[in-house]
């Protein structure tokens, strides 16, 4: 299959990059399974030139459906991250024959270690639910 991307994003400038300039290093993908079997993307992507600009970068495409320099796919992170409710890492690993670096990776990548406080204007109804 031939990727239809007709450009990507200079790494350098921003700017829509679209000379193909050859391919990228092959990757592959680890998607959620089909009747019970694993699923796997061999990748081949492309690569662009940017033509704004002097020393005419090159920048690899880029997935939406992907994390950069990721080895599963964003729906496998999310599939993970379900079976982890009422679950230990150790037990979703066995289960789905993923390795803990690779769930404790999608953990990172999903779960947010920070909190945003300017979203949150009246704390009082979750203090009542938590019978403070």
């Amino acid at each position: 299959m031939v990727s239809k991307c007709t450009h990507s994003t200079c790494r350098k400038c921003g700017q829509p990059a679209t000379k193909r300039n050859g391919y990228g290093t092959k990757i592959l993908v680890q998607h959620t399974k089909i009747l019970e079997r694993k699923v796997y993307l061999r990748i081949k992507p492309v690569k662009y030139e940017c033509k704004e600009c002097d020393d005419h970068p090159t920048t690899t495409e880029q997935y939406g459906w992907c994390g950069q320099n990721t080895k599963i796919t964003k729906a496998l992170e999310k599939y993970l991250m379900l079976c982890l409710i009422n679950s230990t890492l150790e037990d979703v690993s066995r289960k789905e024959r993923v390795s803990d670096k690779t769930i404790m990776r999608a953990v990172s990548r999903q779960v947010n270690n920070k909190v945003d406080w300017s979203q949150y204007t009246d704390l009082a109804p979750l203090q009542s639910l938590a019978g403070v």
